[in-house]
């Protein structure tokens, strides 16, 4: 009985040490980084976003991987799990950033990719980074927009220098110093995205899409301004029994109380009242709510629409 158990944990060893040495995308090698994203073989430096993929080849499922094209490893750093170096290219993952200076290249503390001359973008289109043409200052320039202040996730969109915010490589008319997001915990597709300076009142507005998630028009994602800021500033929260209530910007919501007046989304819908009493009736489907908004008990609106 031991002599076939033995035997069978050898011939299992075999068949893994087969599939790894010939059975594989690339060879096995040496972890250049912690996460073993980048490794050194015998073909050159790859990248992978999963280390285990020579042992699950083929199925790998949506794991990527590639070799560096021309990477020196003698000069070969690893800046983070997606981002390397050597003396004379930038790499994210395993795609040469074009126009990045080697030399001066650097993630700075907000994990912001920039050189001496450029702060790079992430361009949906192609997938890619790649310098900004917006005339970002790079000497100041960093990620701010968290998610609900926490910075070890920093929304790559949102961009700001000693003068400016930037938006998907556009530059914002807000007051850089106050402008801020309000964001929540519990986001969903139809919650909108608010965010304040010390002026106003904004929101990001989407791109129309038909009942095919096919995007109608070619409008980029924009920035609105909805109203002058007012206090009390209030979200209306989905979950009112599971949240401190005296912090009610840290949630999400169509709905926002501005002073006086209620915001649903992008619009201002009602105007100069006298809140005593606000809150959101669900009928529990989060993603797919059909919530109503009740003001002093008596006001009642549905999608932004007044009902009885």
């Amino acid at each position: 009985m031991k002599v076939t158990i033995l035997f069978v944990l050898a011939f299992a060893l075999g068949l893994c040490l087969v599939k790894i040495c010939f059975i594989t995308p690339y060879p096995p090698g040496i972890f250049l980084n912690r996460g073993g994203n980048y490794q050194l073989n015998s073909k050159g430096i790859v990248y992978t976003s999963s280390p285990i993929v020579p042992l699950t080849f083929p199925f790998t499922g949506n794991a990527d991987w590639g070799f560096l094209e021309d990477a020196d490893p003698e000069s070969f750093e690893v800046l983070n799990h997606r981002w390397a170096k050597d003396r004379l290219h930038v790499w994210y993952e395993n795609h040469i950033v074009k126009g990045a200076d080697a030399k001066t290249f650097q993630l700075d503390k907000t994990g912001l990719p920039k050189d001496k001359y450029h702060v790079f973008v992430w361009d949906y289109n192609s997938c890619k980074y790649h310098p900004s043409q917006c005339g970002i200052d790079p000497a100041t320039a960093e990620y701010f927009v968290g998610d609900n202040g926490r910075s070890w996730y920093w929304d790559e969109e949102w961009i700001r220098d000693s003068k400016h915010v930037y938006f998907d490589d556009r530059r914002m008319e807000v007051d850089r110093k106050t402008f801020r997001r309000l964001t929540g915990e519990w986001d969903t597709s139809r919650d909108a995205e608010w965010f304040v300076d010390k002026d106003f009142v904004y929101v990001k507005r989407y791109p129309d899409y038909d009942e095919n998630d096919s995007q109608i028009d070619e409008k980029p994602i924009e920035l609105v301004r909805v109203d002058t800021l007012r206090k009390p500033l209030e979200v209306i929260p989905h979950f009112p029994t599971w949240i401190n209530s005296n912090d009610t910007l840290r949630y999400a919501s169509e709905y926002l109380r501005n002073g006086r007046n209620i915001i649903f989304q992008d619009k201002v819908v009602v105007r100069d009242i006298d809140v005593k009493s606000i809150r959101i009736v669900s009928d529990g489907d989060i993603l797919h709510s059909s919530d109503t908004c009740i003001i002093n008990d008596t006001l009642r609106l549905w999608y932004g629409e007044r009902v009885k």
